[in-house]
């Protein structure tokens, strides 16, 4: 019996590793592979300087979005929630929430440079944050406030909110501000 312990002991200790913490090469090659295929993506993206997308807008109609040089657009059309359209075209956003969800509050903080709009939701995600890299805006937020029964958008400006214009069409949910 005590043989066999001895030899079952000495078989495992042959294919075992001298530190098993130690990365193995099979793990540095996928390794090495996943940073390849998230460099040509990275590459792919930076090529793109135009494209094309349809905006309608009250008989407006936008064809391209340009892309700046630092990867950032001009123009640009996010759906943040199958509910919610923002659609930033120069110096203009627009904000489109469907009707379901009525507009109860909206508030100015020109300390902070924000304009604030709650909508009255039973919706539970996570907080949405994108960066606009915009001469007139720099990002805008959605997030939930489901314990208290409404989203919340925000939606931030680099200059002084005194120098834009907001237009808001609470039976439409539509809100645009555009600089002036």
């Amino acid at each position: 019996m005590k043989i066999l312990t001895l030899l079952i002991f000495i078989a495992l200790s042959l294919f075992s590793r001298e530190n098993p913490f130690e990365p193995t090469q099979e793990y540095n090659d996928k390794k090495n592979q996943l940073l390849e295929q998230q460099k040509t993506t990275i590459v792919k993206d930076e090529i793109k300087e135009t494209e094309v997308i349809e905006v309608n807008q009250t008989n407006e109609t936008i064809s391209k979005i340009i892309t700046l040089k630092d990867g950032c657009k001009n123009s640009y059309k996010f759906t943040p929630l199958d509910f919610m359209e923002i659609t930033l075209i120069k110096d203009k956003i627009r904000l489109v929430v469907d009707k379901k969800y009525p507009m109860i509050n909206q508030d100015i903080h020109s300390d902070i440079k924000k304009f604030v709009f709650d909508f009255k939701s039973k919706k539970s995600f996570y907080t949405i944050k994108e960066s606009l890299c915009n001469n007139y805006f720099k990002s805008f937020s959605v997030g939930s406030h489901f314990k208290r029964g409404y989203l919340r958008v925000v939606i931030e400006t680099t200059k002084q909110l005194d120098q834009y214009v907001d237009i808001i069409d609470p039976k439409n949910n539509i809100i645009e501000i555009n600089y002036k």
